[in-house]
């Protein structure tokens, strides 16, 4: 799992857009610096693009980003938020019945993350993690894929102690470079 700083700015940045009015809205831009929703918002729509362009038309890596809202049908959506959403975080959203449909809704969300990063994440949110209770999802997806500038040698790779989360560990194929061949 790799955690981008952006990533998590922007999920905070749909949620104080969405807060709007409440007190989690100066929260949200107090995090960016910015003096209102309107300059948060326009920082996410004119930064985004440029730090995520996909640069594998030029011979560059490949590189998309994709953010996510999943609301209940129970809630409204203002259409200023409709309109945030969509114009600035280029964001999907969608209302579904979460009460009647969780594991629905669970589905369709995986259903997306597998698509933004091409196959190689099949589940965002695990069996159980949506419940009749649950009102939103907020989701970011990130996928990278670029060449090296030195090629790998896979006779380089070692097992060595991976640590889980919970504590335990696996042996798990690691990528290694002799001292050498680092630079270039």
């Amino acid at each position: 799992m790799v955690c981008s700083p952006l990533s998590i700015q922007v999920v905070l940045s749909m949620i104080a857009a969405g807060a709007w009015g409440r007190a989690t809205t100066s929260t949200g831009c107090s995090l960016s610096k910015s003096k209102s929703i309107y300059e948060l918002n326009s920082l996410v729509s004119n930064v985004v693009p440029w730090v995520f362009a996909d640069g594998s038309q030029k011979g560059g890596p490949r590189l998309s980003f994709a953010n996510g809202v999943w609301i209940d049908e129970s809630c409204s959506i203002k259409p200023s938020f409709q309109q945030v959403v969509d114009n600035d975080y280029k964001a999907t959203l969608e209302q579904m019945y979460f009460k009647t449909n969780p594991d629905e809704v669970r589905c369709q969300v995986n259903a997306w993350g597998k698509k933004e990063t091409n196959g190689l994440i099949e589940e965002v949110l695990p069996p159980g993690s949506v419940c009749s209770g649950t009102r939103l999802i907020l989701a970011n997806a990130l996928y990278f894929k670029g060449a090296w500038d030195l090629d790998f040698d896979e006779s380089n790779t070692r097992k060595y102690k991976f640590h889980l989360p919970n504590g335990n560990s696996v042996e798990a194929p690691f990528m290694t470079m002799p001292a050498g061949r680092i630079s270039s």
